[in-house]
């Protein structure tokens, strides 16, 4: 039952027992429902104390869903394809989800990109889809568990004995519809983004730049026209998936190794790659914020007033790096170059060419030494060691 809210319904015959006879009387048998049984059972204090017990932890499950903001999603990129399984239709209806039997309904977040990605779980834009779709999954299951038969015998013994537990777990119900329209309404608007973002996750640096105005209309089009998603630390969280996408799918191009090994043709050309996308997705959203901020421009709760330098913290970091390594290039090139030191001619020939060796030996002493140290090699690039800026 992975990913899934599942309501426990107690085995107690004197209440349930008539359950399969009953088949034609769901409507009588709902959350606010009555039913006729023996007044006897209603009156034991054992039984009434059970259910009573039940109740409270259906309470406690169903304030831990609602209080939820933010948790793993499902489906995962594979092969450049989305296998999330979402079906927008089916959240609505409930359909695929009411009994609580679908285990695979959710899973882990879908930026897990290509098998050259190394995109890692919980990152990346489609991790906030994956997270809408199993919350409205999970919500729409809720909703149809309530509506079951056994719950609603429940709920009628504890309703005829005037138990206090009860309104706590009544008074949830209305939250709980509210809650599914508005992750229904999220998971349908971020829908758009995942034929873009699932590009994005398998896009090598130099794919990543055209991709980068469609996303920020998309992103635009849920700020303007969602009712619920339009929340500016929602749309900040969002847009920093993206940045640190972006980020993510330039680093997997550098090979620092490389670098240092002295083949920088094809380590220069992917840094500079990775800076013409990183400018690209930075001119991509000052576009898209511009436009906000001009449609919204009698609103100011709906502008987009957050600092670019908060949202762009990791890229800039990155950014900075990859000038840093196109330096080390350079040195790479001037220093350490594969061809032999040359002869020169002249009374001073000799010492010329010895001031070269020695250069390139002290050179190549640093390079080593540096060399060696293969996770810092990683971390110059790795985006779990560049900085996060507070919203």
């Amino acid at each position: 039952m992975k990913g899934k809210t599942v309501l426990y319904v107690p085995d107690e015959p004197d209440i349930l027992g008539t359950a399969g006879a009953d088949a034609n009387d769901n409507e009588n048998s709902s959350v606010d429902g009555d039913h006729d049984h023996d007044h006897a059972s209603f009156t034991r204090k054992d039984l009434v104390q059970r259910l009573e017990t039940t109740v409270i932890h259906w309470t406690r499950q169903i304030r831990e869903v609602l209080r939820k903001t933010a948790c793993a999603g499902g489906g995962r990129v594979k092969g450049g394809e989305w296998d999330g399984g979402w079906d927008a239709s089916s959240v609505g209806s409930g359909k695929g989800t009411g009994d609580g039997s679908d285990a695979n309904a959710t899973g882990t977040n879908p930026s897990s990109a290509n098998s050259s990605g190394n995109s890692p779980i919980n990152d990346g834009p489609l991790s906030e889809v994956s997270f809408w779709h199993a919350r409205a999954a999970d919500l729409a299951g809720i909703q149809l568990q309530l509506d079951a038969p056994g719950v609603g015998r429940v709920v009628m013994v504890l309703k005829r004995v005037g138990s206090t537990y009860l309104e706590p777990f009544v008074a949830l119900r209305a939250a709980l519809t509210s809650e599914s329209a508005a992750a229904f309404d999220n998971a349908k608007f971020l829908k758009t983004l995942v034929e873009p973002c699932v590009a994005l996750a398998n896009a090598s640096a130099k794919e990543v730049g055209p991709l980068m105005p469609g996303i920020s209309h998309r992103v635009r089009l849920v700020w303007n026209s969602s009712e619920h998603y339009n929340k500016p630390e929602r749309v900040f969280g969002l847009l920093r998936k993206i940045s640190d996408e972006v980020t993510r799918r330039c680093a997997s191009a550098v090979v620092v190794g490389d670098i240092l090994d002295g083949n920088v043709l094809d380590a220069s050309e992917a840094l500079r790659a990775s800076l013409e996308a990183c400018d690209a997705w930075k001119t991509s959203f000052e576009f898209t914020r511009v436009a906000v901020n001009k449609r919204h421009a009698a609103e100011e709760k709906m502008q987009w007033r957050w600092s670019p330098t908060s949202l762009f913290a990791r890229l800039d970091a990155f950014e900075q790096r990859c000038k840093d390594l196109l330096v080390v290039c350079d040195a790479q090139t001037q220093f350490a170059p594969k061809t032999p030191v040359p002869v020169f001619g002249g009374s001073q020939g000799v010492e010329i060419r010895k001031s070269f060796s020695d250069i390139r030996e002290s050179f190549q002493v640093l390079n080593v030494s540096f060399s060696k140290q293969g996770a810092a090699q990683n971390a110059l690039v790795s985006i779990s060691h560049l900085p996060h800026s507070s919203y």
